[in-house]
């Protein structure tokens, strides 16, 4: 139990405060004026494409931990490479939306 507290509290240090305040992407002070919604929806998914990489980022170092701490116990070591395989498979996930998020505004939008 002590283990998973622990690795929970890892993770969550892993993960910055805000995003949107280290990458400035969600400025809204324009709001209104000159904003189309192309930005804003390009805003919207850029702050979460950085939120989810940090949190598979944090997860495969989990697994990492999972399985390197594993030693003897088989159940460890599986749980590490399922977290790593998981974690793996959602960045693959979200490049790939990003890149038909691209491809359907180019096509929308035509920049």
């Amino acid at each position: 139990m002590k283990l998973k507290n622990l690795l929970t509290m890892a993770i969550f240090s892993l993960i910055p405060t805000s995003t949107a305040a280290v990458n400035d992407t969600l400025d809204v002070s324009d709001f209104g004026h000159n904003v189309t919604a192309k930005e804003v929806v390009n805003n919207i998914i850029g702050t979460l494409q950085d939120s989810i990489l940090y949190i598979a980022g944090a997860a495969f170092v989990v697994g990492a931990l999972f399985y390197a701490m594993g030693g003897a116990k088989e159940d460890w070591k599986s749980t590490g490479k399922s977290i790593m395989i998981g974690s793996l498979v959602g960045l693959a996930i979200v490049v790939a939306a990003k890149a038909i998020l691209n491809l359907t505004m180019y096509l929308i939008y035509g920049t």
